[in-house]
């Protein structure tokens, strides 16, 4: 950007009392004016799934990291975690298509509120277990 396309301050204090005034139509073009809530319709799968949620992959990221460093801290073995995708679901659904047995937890991830759920198949549990105790994952 050049410096003839940057607004000066008197440009800019023009344009300020100009929308105030009520000379500039302003459009809000959807976006909520201050203190007014947006309705969202979380059970619109195709609307949560094309804007998706940026923060939740830089969580996930980061659970990956340190989820990955605990492993290896612990276990000392690698660890690889892989994103599967999104997919929106109901609770119950989600429960009648997990296998038996598996492994799940609610725990509390700081400095978050509220609660996460951690899933592990048995697969995981017992090869962990078994390598906690000296042995080799696989045996």
């Amino acid at each position: 950007m050049s410096t003839k396309e940057i607004l000066s301050q008197e440009e800019i204090d023009a344009l300020l009392s100009s929308v105030e005034e009520g000379a500039v139509p302003v459009s809000n073009s959807g976006a909520a004016s201050s203190g007014e809530a947006q309705r969202v319709d979380f059970s619109n799968q195709n609307l949560l799934l094309s804007t998706g949620i940026p923060a939740l992959n830089v969580a996930y990221e980061r659970f990956n990291e340190h989820f990955c460093d605990s492993v290896f801290n612990t276990l000392r073995c690698n660890c690889e975690v892989n994103f599967a995708g999104t997919r929106v679901t109901s609770f119950v659904d989600y429960l009648n298509g997990m296998e038996t047995p598996t492994f799940i937890n609610y725990v509390h991830l700081k400095p978050m509120a509220g609660l996460a759920m951690a899933v592990f198949d048995l697969s995981f549990v017992r090869g962990a277990v078994d390598r906690f105790y000296g042995g080799s994952i696989g045996s």
